[in-house]
């Protein structure tokens, strides 16, 4: 009996297809863009200082990305900004989250620690890691201090 060769041709040729990239795979949308971790002079232990410590998050679209309950994060997960509820950043904005305490806003959101603080190592080997849910969407790391184009 003469056996067909085309499933397993078929099988095999399906297996060497590329598959399209899935959403946490295929280009981040939001990024990060400029990270200023350690602030010229000398450290302030005030809001202002701590304000003066950011990161820019920037949406590279054409839509509007509501980003409610999503996470930035330093390393080892010391430090955490949640987005609140409600938060959308529209088409090519950006958004600069500050280290100390403020009022959110569409272009300035604020890490409110219940400790006010600096958030980012001034000496680097660092990083920041925004996700959504379980998905990283961009991650930026720096090896020594100061700004950082990411």
């Amino acid at each position: 009996m003469r056996r067909s060769t085309v499933p397993a041709l078929l099988v095999a040729g399906l297996s060497l297809t590329p598959l399209a990239a899935t959403p946490a795979q295929a280009a981040s949308t939001v990024k990060f863009t400029t990270w200023v971790a350690d602030p010229r002079g000398a450290d302030k232990n005030i809001n202002a200082g701590y304000n003066s410590e950011y990161i820019v998050i920037k949406n590279t679209t054409r839509k509007a990305v509501t980003m409610t309950g999503w996470t930035v994060k330093d390393r080892g997960n010391k430090h955490t900004f949640t987005f609140p509820r409600g938060f959308v950043l529209k088409a090519g904005a950006q958004v600069t989250l500050h280290s100390g305490s403020g009022r959110n806003s569409a272009t300035h959101v604020y890490f409110n620690l219940k400790s006010p603080g600096y958030v980012w190592n001034n000496t680097g080997g660092d990083d920041a890691t925004l996700r959504r849910g379980s998905t990283v969407v961009a991650k930026c790391t720096y090896t020594k201090g100061g700004t950082k184009t990411c």
